[in-house]
């Protein structure tokens, strides 16, 4: 009978606010996406203090996604063409 190793192997993963990750680099992103939630969750409050709180959020995540996508480095999103009828 051939000879069969058996290898410990250790599984590695990152949590960032409650959420567990595979890789540092999605661990990262996840840290880096809340960093830009508070960002805009700050400038929402600072400029809309009168809003409510469900709509402070949501132009908090628009900030966010905005933030994001400058640190992307403005990527153009392409466009699908609809199949002509």
């Amino acid at each position: 009978m051939s000879q069969v190793e058996i290898k410990e192997l250790q599984s590695v993963t990152y949590e960032v606010d409650g959420k567990v990750y595979k890789t540092i680099e999605e661990a990262r992103a996840a840290k880096e996406s809340l960093r830009h939630l508070e960002t805009g969750l700050a400038f929402a409050e600072a400029q809309y203090p009168g809003l409510a709180e469900r709509a402070k959020r949501t132009k908090a995540n628009t900030i966010a996604e905005y933030l994001a996508w400058e640190d992307a480095g403005r990527p153009v999103a392409e466009t699908e063409e609809a199949p002509a009828e």
